[in-house]
């Protein structure tokens, strides 16, 4: 699949351990209802009371890839507007998975999760 800004990156068909480098993708994802799959946030994302135990990863443009790599993540979602584009790099050079960029809301990957449908069609009529 293709990323916001056009890069070509895997994406797991069921993600289980995602990490969240902006509030936005947060946001959406625990609208998806995908809580139990988030272990890592960034310092400025809301969580609700009782979100158990997902680890602060730092700011959006300077995350710490060491924490990071430390969650063993399959999925890491960054955004087009917020997060450092030289993330990329910098997360290969560690052996982490290509931070896809995405444009909130993301129809595409995440509409294959089955909480997803009922989301993404309600963003497609609100959009």
């Amino acid at each position: 699949m293709r990323d916001g800004l056009g890069r070509e990156i895997r994406v797991p068909a069921h993600p289980r351990r995602i990490v969240s480098l902006a509030p936005s993708v947060t946001d959406s994802l625990l609208a998806l209802g995908s809580q139990d799959r988030l272990v890592g946030v960034s310092d400025f994302c809301e969580l609700p009371p009782g979100a158990g135990a997902i680890v602060r990863i730092g700011g959006m443009l300077n995350p710490s890839l060491e924490t990071i790599r430390g969650l063993r993540p399959d999925l890491l979602v960054a955004t087009t507007s917020g997060n450092d584009p030289s993330l990329a790099r910098q997360a290969d050079s560690l052996g982490l998975p290509k931070p896809g960029a995405v444009e909130m809301p993301a129809r595409s990957r995440l509409g294959a999760w089955p909480s997803a449908r009922t989301c993404s069609s309600s963003w497609s009529n609100t959009t």
